[in-house]
């Protein structure tokens, strides 16, 4: 007999969900509470109850992945419901005619929602009837075109020309003012009344300065070390300063500007017994003078704030001006950006009584899911398409009154975590205020064991205090747990680590040691998860475990602990992509080839795994007089050199390619994807380079960018969080352990969840520009809290104050919704630094303090007990360091660093003694790509290109390569050389073929690393596969080819060796082709140098 599960403790709730169709609900659904399911179950209600045809439903969410989610399950929904026998007739025909017409309902984003209703009246709201929407690159990208041409036109205007003058001269950067016109452009519809621009105070700093020159000079005389004493020396430089000014207008702006560069007028340093005391005062003449000094120094601080005050808010008014000037432009174009959608169609329901009333005929329930996350812009969307009909002439949304049961909202304020894409938390409670009076709640989770929400609820009922931050924190409601007998465990939730008093970088490597051997741990010893597919236990694989991070703080040392472990693993945030090491070391080598004069780059370049040149040969490479300037490139030979001419040549051709070209030949020439197949994780690599070739085309396409303008926008999206969508795609076949922001697992669930970096610190950075939705003022501000002169708008601190709070408030609402991702197991890393008291780690130590029975802890020695395990048992074996243990393990970390060391790639060339023209420095095992001459070079690229069988343009793609490759002047030669390479037996045996490749790259395994190369000519014919190597070396006599043979006889053999082990086909013959003369030399039996090629590399790869 099969027990049947119990009903949820709140299933009283989600039968008003499906049932109380007449009412207006306002649904909050804690994590986990099938929050998509009380959606579906009313979208049915609605059908079957004949409220409406599906057609006549709008379910608006957050995500295009969660709109696909909802549309399938109201699809099976549908399918089931029809073919339900104990379901009435009536109700079956009407989800079978639901199921027929679901390409007629609008399950969508709001942005796809609201870009629907223009398109049904775009005439009514202002725009050409084939308006389009520009992407997120296309929006980018006219925007810092017009963007550009303004700050052109404010140069020169006689109004914002002194102000910007002003905001540059103390300090105020174009990148500032750029930040401020982005933030302005990303919330136009906020930007109310103009800035308010302050009444500058009078000027009085400078001649208070004056004016106390004598006062300073009488306090001096009673210093006892004079000239050695730090405040009297201050003292003297400051009479200078009053010297100076003494001859100046001492109102003048050039004045004030005198004293922003003098700097700090106030002096700290002086001992008062180096002082003797003031008679006239009494009182010490050093406390004396650092108090007028200090006083001095508040009023010069007080005049630079205003003045920039000043200067500032005029800017500020003058790209308001912009902006809204530039969102006119957009719909008098009929071109539009996502905000503008939100707008528009806003505006359209609110001004347009006949397409109001259109829309709400159409659309007679309106559903919205995550609630908590999206625009405030939606509530009014919303609720004028909810609005009684003859209510049609009200603009402000507050005040309508809305057709009971029309509006369905679901969300949840403890998951809002979205604020800088204007979730604000405030404005969702005010909407649920207003729409009920009390909310339907929903607390039965479905996804997380008893152990885990028992953990959450005694943290965060302490922690997510509503009274303590009223208006910007939730109301913590807490989640019951599920009866299910067969989810029961023991331990579900463990924490590792605790304060150090090493410093924080110290403390995220100790943290990445820990959590890679906890991550081996899980999987070696088999923690147990729970399969929903055979509603049993099973031991957890990697891909059941995810790292969560708040930020990308610490990523590339997590990335290394878990590759030194052995541990696979996949960054799936787009956000955490760009952090990583391999995107990095695309985008230094494309800064080098874009700029020369940028040395950080082009250092960067030549150590990337694209050039592979260590910090060993950089230093011997400077030492023998070389230079890091490729478009003088005075050495000759060495992988250095080649790097630097590499560099050059994609320099020199970077506007003759299309950009994504230029990416892609750049990745593919420099065998940046092959080299990941040395590493654990090569998928990995080749997702994180594709991701930028793909972001190249993507930017290219759209406007025909330079390699600049894409890597100012690359920049972008770092500086800028990279807020462009995370897309976390998980690959069933890949076993790996997923990496990702908190961000990117909204929505998503994990059997073992890891929390990390939690030790990372609030930041202290503030954005430039704040929005009060309460008062609509509009504040901007730059400089730190420490900085001596900070530049911001009268209410900026103020709204500052509050935006602090918000942020908090937001902070501990991101560890709600990391911690409830968990299914079986959440482990929290409680690493941190014991100066770092605000640290989320910190406060979850201090909040579960005593709680000991909530969760355990994990310690190096007993990383299984969580498990099967007792902790009693598992301390108790903690193994004990004595002298033949520790012998072993120094022998065993020997063995890893030796293996570790190994070259993790060997060139054909390395296994041969070749010549520096072919090789530049002989054994080269971490050469990627060709390392000949220039001559060379150009040879092997006119022949890579040129037609094979009639030579066609042999003249012009030889004149094309030395150009590219710096011998302009030997063309001709070149193109002597590739016609004696067309007319050779080989070469026409391979063109007879009609199989042939050339510039064929080959990778094979061998002896634990990878042999690799290219092969200039590969083909296949009736006797079997040929390799041909195309040789510019002198061979005039019998004796240099004796010496050739002996010299590429193992490159050959590696060839064979490489092709064979790949194409699994072999090689009956290769041929050295050598051009000057025309000579070819055939190894007819491939066997012997074969044979050599795995004792030569095992020579080679010894350590």
């Amino acid at each position: 007999m099969v027990n049947e599960r119990p009903l949820p403790i709140d299933q009283a709730q989600r039968d008003n969900i499906a049932q109380l169709l007449d009412d207006t609900l306002f649904v909050e659904a804690g994590a986990g509470t099938g929050k998509t399911s009380a959606l579906v179950s009313r979208i049915l209600g609605l059908i079957e109850s004949k409220k409406c045809s599906i057609a006549q439903i709008a379910a608006i969410t957050f995500a295009d992945s969660a709109a696909s989610e909802l549309r399938e399950r109201v699809r099976m929904a549908l399918e089931s419901r029809s073919s339900d026998l104990g379901l009435d007739q009536g109700k079956r025909d009407l989800c079978r005619l639901a199921l027929e017409n679901m390409e007629s309902a609008s399950i969508q984003t709001l942005h796809s929602f609201s870009g629907a209703l223009l398109r049904q009246r775009p005439l009514e709201a202002g725009l050409p009837p084939d308006f389009e929407t520009w992407s997120e690159i296309e929006s980018g990208a006219d925007f810092e075109r017009r963007w550009q041409i303004w700050l052109d036109q404010a140069l020169d205007s006689e109004i914002l020309g002194p102000a910007l003058a002003a905001a540059l001269t103390l300090g105020i950067t174009l990148d500032n003012l750029r930040s401020v016109a982005t933030a302005f452009h990303a919330n136009y519809d906020l930007l109310g009344s103009p800035v308010d621009r302050p009444v500058p105070p009078p000027r009085e700093a400078a001649s208070r300065l004056v004016e106390s020159v004598g006062e300073i000079d009488r306090l001096c005389a009673f210093s006892k070390l004079g000239e050695d004493d730090p405040l009297f020396q201050h003292s003297v430089r400051l009479h200078g300063l009053c010297q100076r000014l003494q001859s100046s207008d001492l109102s003048s702006d050039m004045t004030l500007i005198t004293l922003l560069r003098w700097g700090r007028l106030s002096q700290r340093n002086g001992r008062q017994s180096d002082w003797e005391t003031d008679p006239e005062s009494g009182a010490n003449a050093c406390a004396a003078l650092k108090a007028l000094f200090t006083e001095l120094e508040a009023l010069r601080v007080y005049e630079l704030e205003s003045y920039g005050r000043e200067a500032l808010a005029q800017l500020a008014d003058g790209i308001r001006s912009f902006v809204l000037e530039y969102a006119d432009e957009r719909r008098n174009n009929g071109t539009a950006v996502f905000q503008d959608l939100l707008v528009w169609a806003r505006d359209l329901l609110k001004t347009d009584e006949e397409a109001r009333s259109h829309f709400q005929a159409n659309y007679t329930h309106v559903l919205i899911d995550e609630f908590q996350d999206t625009d405030p812009i939606q509530a009014e969307i919303a609720c004028f398409l909810a609005a009684e009909a003859e209510e049609g002439s009200k603009r402000d949304w507050k005040n309508l009154s809305l057709v009971p049961g029309k509006l369905f909202v679901v969300g949840d304020p403890k998951q809002s975590i979205y604020r800088f894409r204007r979730a604000d938390i405030e404005a969702v409670e005010n909407v649920r205020d207003m729409l009920v009076a009390d909310p339907t709640r929903l607390v039965q989770n479905f996804r997380s064991t008893p152990g885990i929400l028992r953990w959450v609820n005694r943290l965060f009922e302490q922690w997510m205090d509503a009274e303590a931050a009223p208006g910007v924190q939730a109301d913590y409601i807490p989640l019951a747990a599920q009866d299910d007998p067969a989810r029961a465990s023991e331990a579900s939730v463990y924490w590792m680590g605790a304060a150090s008093e090493d410093k924080a970088p110290q403390v995220r490597r100790e943290e990445g040691r820990n959590i890679s051997g906890l991550v081996r741990g899980i999987k070696d010893d088999g923690w147990l998860v729970y399969d929903r597919a055979s509603m049993s236990h099973r031991p957890a694989r990697y891909q059941d475990i995810c790292l969560l991070l708040p930020t990308r703080t610490g990523l590339r040392i997590l990335e290394q602990a878990l590759e030194q472990a052995g541990v696979p693993f996949r960054v799936e945030s787009q956000t955490l992509v760009l952090a990583t090491q391999d995107v990095k070391d695309l985008l230094s080598c494309l800064r080098a080839i874009d700029s020369p004069a940028d040395q950080i780059a082009l250092v960067a370049a030549l150590r990337s795994s694209a050039f592979g040149c260590s910090d060993p040969e950089l230093l011997e490479f400077v030492e023998a007089g070389g230079e890091f300037n490729y478009l003088d490139n005075k050495s000759d030979s060495g992988p250095i050199s080649e790097a630097l001419d590499t560099l050059r040549r994609f320099h020199q051709g970077r506007n003759l390619w299309a950009l994504e070209e230029l990416v892609e030949q750049f990745v593919r020439e420099r065998r940046m994807v092959e080299s990941g197949f040395g590493r654990a994780r090569p998928r990995e690599k080749w997702r994180r380079l594709r991701f930028v070739v793909d972001q190249a085309r993507s930017y290219g396409s759209i406007n025909r960018g330079s390699l600049r303008g894409f890597l100012d926008w690359m920049d972008q999206q770092v500086e800028e969080k990279a807020r462009i969508v995370e897309s976390p795609v998980p690959e069933s076949d890949d076993d790996a352990v997923r990496i990702m922001t908190v961000h990117a697992s909204k929505g998503l669930e994990f059997p073992v969840v890891i929390l990390t970096g939690l030790g990372a610190g609030e930041s202290r950075q503030h954005e430039p520009v704040l929005f009060d939705r309460g008062s609509g003022s509009v504040e901007v501000g730059f400089g730190a809290q420490n900085d001596a002169v900070r530049f911001r708008t009268s209410g900026f601190d103020d709204v500052l104050a509050r935006e602090r709070l918000a942020e908090s408030a937001e902070s501990v609402r991101l560890a709600y919704v990391a911690a409830t991702r968990a299914r079986d197991h959440l482990v929290v890393s409680l690493f941190h630094s014991k100066n770092n008291k605000s640290c989320a780690a910190a406060t979850i130590s201090g909040f579960m303090e005593g709680s000991d029975d909530y969760w355990r802890e994990i310690l190096d020695n007993s990383l299984s007990f969580g498990v099967n395990g007792d902790a009693d048992q598992a301390g108790a074996s903690a193994p004990q360091d004595d002298f033949t243990k520790r012998s072993q393990w120094i022998e065993e970390r020997d063995k890893i660093v030796r293996q570790a060391s190994r070259p993790q790639t060997v060139s054909a060339t390395a296994l041969a003694s070749v010549s520096k023209e072919e090789s530049g420095q002989g054994q080269i095992p971490y050469r990627r790509g060709r390392g000949s001459t220039n001559l060379g070079r150009a040879v092997h690229s006119v022949l890579q290109t040129v037609d094979m069988e009639s030579g066609e343009g042999l003249e012009s793609i030889s004149r094309a390569q030395a150009t590219v490759e710096g011998v302009a002047g030997r063309w001709e030669e070149i193109r002597g050389l590739v016609k004696n390479a067309l007319d050779s037996d080989a070469v026409r045996s391979a063109v007879a073929s009609g199989r042939y490749f050339r510039e064929l790259f080959v990778s094979a395994p061998i002896n634990g690393a990878l042999i690799e190369g290219f092969v200039d000519l590969l083909f296949e014919n009736e006797n079997g596969l040929t390799i041909v190597d195309y040789k510019t070396d002198d061979v005039d006599s019998s004796e240099d080819i004796d010496r050739a043979l002996d010299k590429y006889g193992s490159q050959m053999g590696a060839y064979a060796y490489a092709v064979q082990q790949a194409t699994g086909l072999p090689v009956n013959r290769s041929i050295l082709l050598f051009l000057r003369p025309k000579r070819e030399v055939v190894f007819d039996d491939m066997g012997p140098l074969i044979s050599q090629v795995e004792e030569r590399a095992a020579e080679l790869l010894k350590i």
